[in-house]
């Protein structure tokens, strides 16, 4: 079989498209996999004030899913695919872990550990995404 410019140009297409579909459809379960792991741990309006105050004293930008992903990836390989129960729980354990071992952040006076602040965090970029697709902003809490 010749390879001609009509072949080529109609392959690179199908391989464009495929790997667009692709990386769309894994974006959208990154991003349920972040949603999901921010709902399984406290009130959420509390958890989004403490998320902004953590984040406030760091300045690095990073995108929900890619701090979901980092989260997952300190509760082990099973949590992303663990049912609520026992995602629920493991967040827990490492909760306990992180004040055993010294993970512990202080935010507004408040210690709390790595784990908690980092699932506050979440909440907070979840929201904020949300707000920016959206278009709208919602009143901000005074520091």
């Amino acid at each position: 079989m010749q390879l001609t410019r009509r072949r080529l140009v109609v392959s690179a297409t199908v391989v464009a498209a495929t790997g667009l579909a692709t990386g769309c459809r894994g974006a959208a379960a990154r991003q349920r996999a972040a949603r999901r792991l921010a709902s399984i741990h406290g009130e959420p309006e509390a958890r989004r004030a403490i998320g902004r105050r953590y984040l406030a004293g760091r300045h690095a930008a990073i995108a929900p899913s890619d701090y979901a992903d980092d989260l997952y990836g300190d509760l082990g390989w099973f949590a992303r695919y663990a049912a609520d129960e026992p995602l629920r729980q493991r967040v827990s354990e490492r909760i306990l872990e992180d004040f055993r071992v010294g993970r512990v952040e202080s935010v507004d006076g408040w210690r709390l550990s790595a784990t908690e602040a980092r699932l506050c965090a979440l909440v907070f970029l979840l929201d904020e995404a949300a707000e920016t697709a959206s278009g709208t902003d919602r009143p901000r809490p005074r520091s």
